[in-house]
């Protein structure tokens, strides 16, 4: 099994990286030929895309940086890692938890969950499509909110 700490520092590292060529290099050793990365936004498959990924996220949030936001919990092959995405220094905007999921001392697949999850904006554009660009929601549901969703069972002593 990897160094799972070293590996998401390594990870974090890779997605604060401003340098093209740098990010590029941290990607293809970190990264398996094969990885898959996923997040509610966005799939990518293979380096290339997902270091395309990485270099969107540093268009769309300019000036904020990614950082651990509690202690990396592993086992063999698969790590919880959460982070946020903040000014430095500053509160966070985004809070994210990672599933990294190892293979050969390299990571092989990541799935990510966003909270609050970033909305796409419509930004026209030139041509017939438009563009559509994310930013961070300022505010979300917490995790904890009632829901009113009617396909849920009714609390106990409910009217049905």
């Amino acid at each position: 099994m990897p160094d799972i700490d070293e590996l998401a520092r390594r990870y974090l590292a890779s997605w604060n990286e401003s340098d093209p060529a740098v990010r590029r290099a941290l990607v293809d050793g970190l990264w398996t030929d094969d990885a898959r990365y996923a997040d509610p936004i966005v799939s990518a498959e293979g380096r290339h895309a997902i270091e395309d990924v990485m270099a969107t996220a540093q268009r769309r949030f300019p000036g904020l940086v990614y950082r651990l936001a509690a202690r990396v919990d592993a086992h063999p092959h698969a790590a919880r890692l959460t982070w946020e995405l903040a000014p430095p220094g500053g509160p966070a905007v985004i809070i994210g938890l990672a599933v990294l999921i190892t293979e050969r001392d390299r990571l092989h697949r990541v799935y990510g969950f966003l909270d609050p999850v970033p909305v796409p904006v419509p930004v026209p554009g030139p041509g017939p499509f438009a563009v559509s660009v994310s930013t961070a929601v300022s505010t979300a549901v917490p995790a904890t909110a009632p829901t009113t969703d009617p396909h849920r069972n009714p609390s106990p002593g409910a009217e049905r």
